[in-house]
């Protein structure tokens, strides 16, 4: 039995392998002055009570560097020094704070929201050769651009509603700047009816699709695969079938950086 060539070098250096980066930690340090000793505790207090270790709840934090829009960075208490309040005299107290981010990506606050409507393939061509030979179907209209202005990748949110009557079934949401797609024909498809959404989060952290509440994840293909917005410009197309009129894609982004 060989062994297989792929788990050695094939030249100077390494491996090039899968690399992430690791989450994200912040320290919040605070000063607390209060007219009284016990208002100073007081104040220590409450600040303790908002930052309670948390194990798996992420809250985004707000900040605002000076000129810069608002950002964020969902993440979590994890530990708290114990207060420091100096002599009564001075009412004044120390407390410092950890926080941790599993994902280490800074958002804008503000979201980037596009709609697109799905593609309609046009009537095609015929040319008149030994026999009538019609070449496929065009689409007409059904992409939007998306912009990312930061310069780390985010993952985009997609809600598909449904026509005006009748159903759209088997979407397929394409990403042209990269080349991959979602696709949702496998095991009977999906049919989107009037008055229902679709929703789809993309996020690798909380990534479902849901009708009317109940989970479709199940109805990806095989053959699709999860994708995120890059910096820079996002090309995406709507594809289905069925009714078309008063269906629309709305697409939620947020700008990142690392």
């Amino acid at each position: 039995m060989g062994l297989a060539t792929l788990d050695f070098p094939q030249y100077h250096g390494g491996v090039a392998v899968a690399s992430y980066e690791a989450p994200r930690v912040i320290e919040l340090d605070f000063e607390v002055f209060g007219d009284t000793t016990a208002q100073t505790l007081t104040l220590l207090e409450d600040l303790f009570a908002v930052f309670q270790p948390q194990v798996t709840v992420e809250q985004p934090l707000v900040f605002t560097l000076p000129g810069q829009p608002e950002r964020q960075v969902d993440c979590r208490p994890r530990l708290g020094d114990a207060p420091l309040v100096t002599p009564a005299i001075h009412r004044h107290g120390v407390a410092s704070f950890q926080l941790v981010a599993s994902d280490p990506a800074i958002y804008s606050s503000a979201e980037r929201q596009a709609v697109v409507t799905p593609t309609v393939a046009s009537g095609g061509l015929t040319y008149d050769v030994i026999y009538p030979k019609v070449y496929g179907a065009a689409g007409v209209g059904g992409t939007v651009n998306v912009p990312n202005a930061g310069q780390w990748e985010t993952w985009p949110r997609f809600v598909i509603t449904g026509p005006t009557s009748g159903t759209f079934t088997d979407p397929t949401i394409e990403y042209l700047t990269g080349g991959q797609a979602l696709r949702f024909n496998a095991f009977g498809g999906i049919a989107i009816s009037a008055g229902q959404e679709l929703l789809i989060d993309s996020s690798p952290r909380h990534r479902s699709v849901t009708l009317d509440g109940a989970s479709r994840i199940g109805r990806l293909s095989e053959d699709s695969e999860w994708f995120a917005f890059q910096p820079g410009i996002n090309e995406v197309r709507l594809r289905g079938f069925g009714t078309f009129d008063g269906v629309s894609m709305t697409i939620t982004a947020r700008d990142a950086w690392i």
